[in-house]
């Protein structure tokens, strides 16, 4: 028995009855396109196509009458600036400069949003991050913090 398998032929579309055979372009090489140029047989760029002069071309041109008949809309007035929203830890400060006593962090998330300081936003976890900004604050801060911890989740300003 023989362990040799069978392979298709390489070109079987040429070996297709019909079927044109494929030929390898020719490659222009430098040597090639001197040759060319030497003999005179160089081939001619092909001509740039021709712009049409600017006197030519079809420019829409605006009527009066169509201006005034189409009159262009007012720029809608500028909206008023409303006052720049407190950030969650500015309206803890804030409540707690008002209440001028310790609260937690769950009772100064409420009294903002009852006294209209802050509004929530898409968050879930508002006390945690108010917890989180006011450590943040007192342990880079120190001395100069807005805020001191004065007992074990409680918070008060530093007025």
């Amino acid at each position: 028995m023989s362990t040799k398998k069978k392979t298709a032929p390489k070109n079987t579309a040429a070996k297709v009855a019909g079927a044109p055979k494929k030929t390898a372009k020719k490659v222009e090489t430098k040597a090639n396109v001197k040759a060319k140029a030497m003999t005179g047989k160089a081939e001619k760029p092909a001509p740039a196509k021709a712009e049409i002069p600017s006197a030519t071309k079809a420019t829409p041109e605006k009527s009066v009458e169509s201006e005034k008949a189409n009159p262009r809309p007012a720029t809608p007035p500028a909206p008023v600036k409303n006052e720049k929203k407190l950030s969650l830890l500015s309206a803890a400060y804030e409540v707690l400069a008002s209440d001028n006593e310790a609260l937690s962090v769950r009772a100064i998330v409420k009294l903002a949003k009852d006294r209209g300081l802050w509004t929530p936003g898409a968050g879930k976890t508002p006390e945690q991050t108010l917890y989180s900004a006011i450590m943040r604050e007192i342990n880079a801060k120190g001395e100069t913090s807005r805020f001191t911890k004065a007992t074990r989740g409680l918070f008060k300003a530093r007025v």
